[in-house]
């Protein structure tokens, strides 16, 4: 029994209501989780660098992808809400989580679909320029965080889909 501060004695800590280093055992994740994982991470650190190149004669500067689209900003929260996600799968199991109603592979497939669906978008949306002299290229950010969330999806999308077909 523990000691409260006060030297009254406390209830025993409940061991899966903590999070402890110990407890994450990666081994629950399967591979798909894993790769979904770090692209997920691959991705969130993609929204911070250079997603486009504005030139003018003489001169040109990078802008991120955040910092032109603000709803990027939503891909930046999914991708820690995927990660939030994975490292709770890892640590307690999905059985011990209150979404154990839901089955793990449709959800974690929803993630992956929504953030390409975000990524994707500024690819169609590039920003306009009023000025003859002024382009608008794409830089090496966004490619890899279109390239992270492309791969995510088909490594949780193909064994969904096996598993679909062998009827389990």
């Amino acid at each position: 029994m523990r000691q409260s501060p006060s030297n009254a004695p406390m209830a025993p800590e409940d061991e899966t209501s903590t999070f402890h280093l110990e407890n994450v055992n990666l081994r629950r994740l399967t591979v798909a989780d894993k790769v979904a994982g770090a692209a997920s991470l691959v991705l969130l650190i993609s929204l911070f660098l250079p997603w486009y190149t504005v030139s003018v004669p003489g001169a040109s500067s990078t802008l991120s992808g955040t910092g032109i689209h603000r709803f990027l900003w939503l891909a930046v929260l999914l991708s820690v809400v995927m990660l939030t996600y994975l490292i709770v799968h890892a640590t307690v199991g999905w059985d011990s989580t209150p979404m154990n109603r839901l089955s793990h592979e449709p959800v974690l497939l929803s993630l992956c679909l929504v953030q390409l669906i975000l990524v994707i978008v500024p690819f169609f949306d590039v920003p306009d320029t009023a000025l003859n002299s002024v382009t608008v290229g794409f830089s090496y950010g966004a490619y890899i965080g279109l390239a992270a969330a492309v791969a995510a999806l088909v490594m949780v999308l193909v064994p969904y889909v096996r598993s679909l077909a062998s009827g389990r």
